[in-house]
């Protein structure tokens, strides 16, 4: 189910972008390997918010509210002073192209 992840994030290595508009959530396999770098924006799965190592939040990045936007939203709200880590896992691969695979139909199980 978990395709790939990213741990322990410090929030000001990401390019958050200015207003509405832009940034990045790079990633690699190695560090410094910018020429392999993956956009994981527009991941989904879960993700966890840190104060340093102490786990402050826990979040599902879903179809509509995709990884770097759920993440960007809690830089101003009631978590925004909270939070200098992230850890996330998500459900779609990296391709060979340095993407990530396509969107599947998602399977939300509840309890009745």
């Amino acid at each position: 189910m978990i395709k790939s992840y990213g741990v322990y994030w410090a929030v000001e290595h990401v390019d958050w972008g200015i207003a509405k508009r832009g940034g990045q959530l790079l990633g690699a396999e190695k560090r410094d390997d910018e020429e392999n770098a993956v956009d994981f924006r527009y991941q989904r799965g879960i993700y966890a918010l840190y104060y340093d190592f102490d786990l402050v939040y826990v979040g599902q990045a879903e179809k509509g509210g995709r990884l770097f936007g759920r993440l960007k939203v809690h830089l101003s709200d009631h978590l925004a002073e909270r939070w200098n880590r992230f850890s996330w896992f998500g459900t779609r691969a990296v391709t060979n192209q340095n993407g990530l695979t396509k969107e599947k139909k998602a399977w939300v199980f509840r309890c009745q």
